[in-house]
């Protein structure tokens, strides 16, 4: 269940309160890439608006990039890399991977002992940043591990081969 906000919070706060006190950690890696991206940029002597062409992009998005308002998806990372001659880890150089990390049994197993848990009671259960915990949640979902059931999320009960019907 995830927390309710006032009617008068524009979508945008209502996103970023979503995020908690964890967004910073976020918004340092995203600022860093930005950093580097500019950089990489302008000694290739790109405007953002070739680099964008280039990459099949809007010019907007590589400024929002570049201020670490936007997660490049890997695909524009990779085209990124390409036309500014560098490499993805070239790219990344120097930037830290979020600090906290926990594995899918762990997840699964505090789903199991509290069923309905909400997604900032699986953050503060795993001392994890909230919008880390709503990756591995879509994730989870995603490959069929847990099913979302208000007001929270439940494992899925996987049934024996002996049960399963093959009608």
């Amino acid at each position: 269940m995830l927390a309710m906000h006032s009617a008068s919070a524009s979508p945008k706060q209502s996103r970023l309160a979503a995020l908690g006190p964890d967004k910073p950690e976020k918004d340092e890696i995203l600022f860093a890439f930005g950093t580097s991206l500019r950089s990489r940029r302008a000694a290739a002597r790109l405007s953002q608006d070739k680099l964008a062409r280039r990459c099949f992009l809007r010019h907007d998005e590589i400024s929002r990039l570049e201020r670490g308002g936007a997660t490049p998806s890997l695909t524009v990372l990779l085209m990124l890399a390409h036309t500014l001659g560098a490499s993805v880890a070239q790219l990344t150089d120097g930037l830290a991977a979020p600090s906290r990390t926990v594995t899918t049994s762990q997840t699964l197993s505090l789903i199991a002992s509290r069923p309905g848990i909400s997604t900032l009671a699986l953050a503060e259960g795993m001392a994890l940043p909230s919008w880390y915990v709503v990756e591995l949640i879509r994730c989870l979902e995603a490959t069929g591990e847990i099913v979302r059931q208000p007001p929270g999320w439940r494992p899925v009960r996987r049934r024996p081969s002996s049960e399963v019907d093959l009608r």
